[in-house]
């Protein structure tokens, strides 16, 4: 056996030197250990959320350089169901710079407007990325969006800046 070695203890020396704790602090005793616990600061009001929406002409702004063939502010086309999944692909494929968050938020905007949402009829076709026929409005469809339509609005921010 090497006597040099120093022998492994599971004491454990601690890092810092325990101190007084200050007068506006309370004292936690955990496990045999004294930590100093700082009063809790009054809370500040939070900063209310800016919407996460973008103005309907902002979106359209930004989708109709690369999809010209479906998004028109002048011809509201109606999208195909899952054309976000179309679109992120297509944007992958092309090495379009857009954020797939941003590109997630303006389709929503789009789809949200009162342009958008008086042309869903039964029967009217729905496009894709390439501006082809791609389905139909089904009467289900439509009823979900009338319904979602014409109930009220459950939060001021759902609204969407740029809509009157």
């Amino acid at each position: 056996m090497d006597v040099n070695k120093p022998i492994l203890t599971l004491k454990r020396k601690p890092k810092h030197p325990v101190s007084e704790p200050a007068q506006d602090t309370a004292v936690v005793v955990n496990r045999n250990r004294v930590q100093a616990k700082p009063e809790p600061k009054p809370t500040e009001p939070k900063k209310p959320r800016p919407p996460r929406s973008i103005p309907v002409s902002e979106a359209y702004a930004l989708l109709t350089p690369f999809w010209p063939a479906l998004f028109d502010i002048g011809n509201v086309r109606l999208m195909k169901i899952n054309v976000l999944q179309d679109l992120i692909q297509d944007k992958g494929r092309r090495g379009i710079s857009l954020s797939n968050k941003m590109l997630k938020r303006s389709v929503k905007a789009i789809s949200r407007s009162p342009a958008y949402l008086e042309r869903v009829a039964v029967g009217q076709n729905r496009f894709d990325i390439e501006g082809n026929v791609s389905g139909e409005v089904t009467e289900h469809e439509y009823q979900y969006i009338r319904a979602r339509r014409f109930t009220p609005k459950k939060h001021p921010t759902d609204l969407i800046p740029g809509d009157s």
